[in-house]
């Protein structure tokens, strides 16, 4: 991940231009801070299934987290503000990674950021989704989606947990992409909002086939 002036990045200011702003709500978050990950468990094939710890392997160099309020403001564009959720290795690259005035930092990774909900319900982001054609096949159409969330469990526990979700869907005009690279060029297939519906059924309808949930906790005295 890295840090730039805003001016620099003007096309991620129209990505995050479409998210909704939330006000103070992510500075305000008691949720801020640096944590030590606790426990990471992933499920394959099906939500449902036994839950396998995989903590070892996904921290292996980067041992905590960092959750940090994120805010832009720039003219003609508008202002926003979310969460970042940024895996580090300590508490002084941790720091770095902090956002610092109104500067573009996103962060990817496992977590990502969350620019929607509260610390009472929770803090999530719009869907993420991924289309593709089987095999090579426009015939056969698949999509993947996932929603994330950071929540405070019953017991006080802070929790991060992504479900994602998969369905197939029928070929839109014979393809299953809203562009493709035909004859030495770009060609539009569809308009991109029938996928965008798709995602959002499949999260609805489709089958749940995986399921990550990672906690954090408070810092040991020697980090």
């Amino acid at each position: 991940m890295r840090k730039s002036p805003l001016l620099s990045l003007i096309s991620t200011l129209f990505l995050l231009s479409s998210l909704s702003a939330c006000g103070g709500g992510p500075s305000d978050s008691a949720f801020l801070g640096i944590y030590e990950i606790t426990s990471w468990t992933e499920t394959t094939d099906s939500c449902d299934n036994e839950a396998t710890s995989v903590l070892e392997e996904k921290t292996s160099s980067e041992t905590l987290v960092l959750i940090d309020a994120c805010s832009f403001s720039f003219p003609g564009v508008g202002s926003d503000s979310w969460i970042n959720v940024t895996q580090c290795s300590d508490v002084s690259d941790c720091d770095e990674e902090r956002c610092e005035g109104n500067t573009i930092n996103i962060s990817f990774g496992h977590f990502g950021m969350l620019a929607n909900g509260s610390d009472s319900e929770g803090w999530t982001n719009e869907i993420s989704w991924g289309a593709t054609s089987l095999n090579g096949e426009p015939a056969a159409c698949a999509m993947t989606a996932s929603t994330p969330i950071l929540y405070q469990d019953e017991a006080g526990v802070l929790t991060f947990e992504k479900r994602t979700y998969r369905s197939t869907y029928e070929p839109i005009n014979g393809e299953c992409l809203e562009s493709s690279f035909k004859d030495g060029e770009w060609v539009e297939n569809f308009d991109e909002g029938k996928l965008e519906k798709i995602a959002k059924d499949t999260v609805k309808n489709g089958d749940c086939v995986t399921l990550m949930v990672v906690t954090f906790g408070a810092l040991s005295p020697t980090e």
